[in-house]
């Protein structure tokens, strides 16, 4: 039975995809006002604005733990992104919440420049939100209140200078980080050093040093609770079995559950198909 309410509606016709059922044919209705979802109905009940066959699927709005928004105070890698820019990309996918990594070129370790961040996201006019990073450095300690932000940790060198080299250094710093919420670049250092003459990027950082870093982080991870997260992780094997080890323990203990983020390439290549075909 097709509803003739009055007030404007859009309506989005075509296989919903959900995150606890089956996808299924019905309709996303939006307010026109407000722009809100205000039901998902079975198919039929409203006319609708658009359909889809059924080679697409319609997605609730996601959300990116982990991009590089560029911008800082400096201005020198806004050529490259900028949170307007990142917004609107973010906004043009189906993206409706982004997380920024701290390692600018002037790194948001202190209140100081973490303030200059949030004022900066304030700013952006898309309907996107935005949340920050803060950085863990070497000497550097927790902002704000306990377990108010979340931290990430360049186990590794990435962007910028938020590197540590070994794990000595590591925990020097990550012991006043005990309980907070911590996302690491996991790579061991010397392993990149000695691999940089590597034809490719998988070849430069090897699964190596991934394993031997994970090896040296996992303790650390258990022995200041920290509440972590792993982060673009590409490689199984060894390190899937020390995860898994690391987890067991961890639900013995009572510690936080570590989780790994994956990038949708992870999942779907690997480096043979990077091999050059005769």
């Amino acid at each position: 039975m097709v509803n003739n309410s009055s007030e404007e509606k859009y309506v989005y016709e075509g296989v919903i995809a959900n995150h606890d059922s089956e996808p299924f044919e019905g309709q996303v209705v939006i307010n026109g006002d407000s722009g809100i979802i205000e039901e998902i109905t079975s198919k039929g009940v409203y006319k609708p604005s658009k359909k889809f066959d059924d080679s697409c699927f319609i997605f609730p709005g996601m959300g990116d733990v982990h991009i590089h928004a560029r911008e800082d105070e400096t201005g020198d890698h806004s050529h490259k992104e900028t949170y307007s820019t990142a917004a609107s990309a973010a906004k043009n996918g189906g993206t409706v919440h982004i997380s920024a990594m701290p390692n600018t070129p002037s790194p948001v370790t202190d209140e100081e420049r973490f303030k200059w961040h949030r004022d900066r996201v304030k700013s952006v006019s898309d309907d996107i939100s935005i949340l920050n990073y803060v950085g863990i450095g070497n000497g550097t300690r927790p902002i704000g209140k306990l377990k108010e932000h979340f931290y990430k940790a360049y186990f590794g060198k990435s962007v910028g200078d938020l590197t540590f080299y070994d794990e000595n250094e590591l925990e020097n710093t990550i012991k006043h980080y005990f309980g907070q919420k911590v996302s690491f670049h996991v790579e061991y250092q010397p392993f990149i050093d000695a691999s940089i003459n590597g034809k490719n990027h998988s070849e430069r950082r090897p699964e190596g040093a991934v394993n031997f870093g994970l090896k040296l982080l996992l303790p650390l991870i258990e022995k200041y609770k920290l509440d972590s997260k792993l982060c673009h992780w590409s490689t199984g094997g060894m390190s899937f079995e020390m995860i898994e080890e690391h987890r067991e323990r961890s639900k013995r203990e009572g510690f936080p559950y570590t989780t790994i983020e994956v990038s949708p390439l992870h999942l779907l290549f690997d480096n043979s198909m990077t091999e050059k075909r005769s």
